[in-house]
């Protein structure tokens, strides 16, 4: 279809999007009045699209991808006193395979691209401390988190956290 280019290894990834300013700073407002109702800290957390990581794979003339520039605008716009913003854009343009962050023929984000969106969470948010080696994450505060998330690749979870020296690291 129109909407999609072709990039190398067969993979998919859609046009970027237009950008509304009008919807954005609609959008912006009712997440700005929404968090300061809240009695919880809220994060915004918007994800950089496939083309925008992938942009340099994409074979062909094709519309530049904004992402950056788009998210840096939304964020501008949060209201800095009750929503933090994280920003994903460098650490998924830093993975050396940026490839596995997000399905081939789709938009949506594997597992590895969802993991390290929930450790970016996660550590901006003080919830999990990583387990020397990167195998096992403890909660700090297990009224934010589930108890324990182990990593796919372990089987087993260590509970003795004064084995380990706490780490912020993400490691994978």
């Amino acid at each position: 279809t129109k909407s999609v280019y072709r990039a190398d290894g067969n993979r998919l990834v859609e046009k970027p999007v237009t950008w509304d300013q009008t919807q954005v700073e609609k959008n912006i407002k009712y997440i700005n009045q929404f968090s300061q109702k809240l009695d919880v800290p809220v994060d915004l957390i918007l994800v950089p699209s496939a083309g925008f990581i992938l942009e340099d794979q994409i074979k062909g003339i094709h519309d530049d991808y904004s992402d950056d520039t788009m998210i840096d605008s939304i964020y501008a716009l949060a209201n800095k006193q009750t929503i933090r913003c994280l920003d994903l854009t460098g650490l998924y343009r830093n993975e050396r395979n940026p490839g596995a962050l997000y399905y081939r023929t789709d938009h949506h984000w594997t597992s590895l691209g969802a993991y390290y969106a929930s450790v970016a969470f996660c550590n901006a948010n003080e919830i999990v401390k990583q387990v020397r080696g990167g195998s096992v994450y403890k909660t700090k505060d297990i009224s934010r988190a589930v108890d324990y998330i182990m990593l796919p690749k372990y089987k087993e979870v260590q509970k003795d956290k004064d084995k380990y020296n706490e780490s912020f690291l993400i490691q994978y």
